[in-house]
């Protein structure tokens, strides 16, 4: 972990790479490929129950930011993750919940 005070570009790049990662669909495409390892667009596809354009535009992003690596077999596309530490996110998000931390809810009441 970096110390001391963050650079604005790095700042830029941090909120850049959160919001590409909060989006829910996102978020479950990265866990299943993360869980099944290399899939197709197809079998993602239907996973999240989403149409195949919805999850490739998401599969596009993710590759794009250098989350995913492709790789083309015929007419298919498959995915893996680039980054299998970048789900830590994830995890540690979880565990601050299960914690007890508080949510959006208490939040706001607070």
């Amino acid at each position: 972990m970096t110390r001391g005070p963050l650079s604005d570009e790095v700042v830029e790049l941090l909120a850049e790479r959160l919001a590409l990662l909060s989006q829910p669909t996102r978020i479950r495409l990265l866990c299943l490929i993360e869980e099944h390892g290399e899939l197709t667009v197809q079998r993602l596809a239907g996973r999240v129950s989403a149409p195949v354009q919805t999850v490739s535009e998401h599969l596009n992003r993710l590759a794009g930011a250098g989350l995913l690596v492709r790789r083309r077999e015929g007419r298919e596309i498959h995915y893996a993750l680039a980054e299998p530490g970048i789900l830590g996110v994830y995890r540690t998000t979880l565990r601050a919940l299960e914690a007890g931390a508080p949510s959006a809810d208490d939040r706001r009441a607070a």
